[in-house]
């Protein structure tokens, strides 16, 4: 606190003059703050996924019912699209023909 003290500018100013910087030092001091916790939050949601992923995987049989379920989707997916493609006229093997 002697640094303070002993700066001759500071020493010959009034209170009023000290009041603006200090209220601008500390508006900007509460800015900063704001932001860390902001970063601070972003960080933890950024690392949520890398860590998520180690400590929930799934087991074998839980990934092999996964992947039965994401091929019996896809396969309904190909259904519907042609179900579709009948639906628009364009058979199937019109396409084939043109090919």
């Amino acid at each position: 606190m002697s640094a303070v003290t002993s700066d001759p500018d500071l020493i010959q100013l009034e209170a009023e003059h000290l009041r603006d910087p200090l209220v601008h030092s500390q508006r900007e001091v509460t800015s900063l703050k704001r932001l860390n916790e902001k970063l601070t939050h972003e960080i933890a949601e950024l690392k949520r996924p890398i860590f998520a992923a180690k400590s929930e995987s799934y087991s074998r049989e839980r990934r092999s019912l996964l992947e039965e379920t994401i091929d019996a989707d896809i396969a309904e997916i190909a259904g519907i699209d042609g179900e579709l493609d009948k639906f628009r006229g364009k058979p199937a093997d019109d396409d084939e023909r043109q090919a």
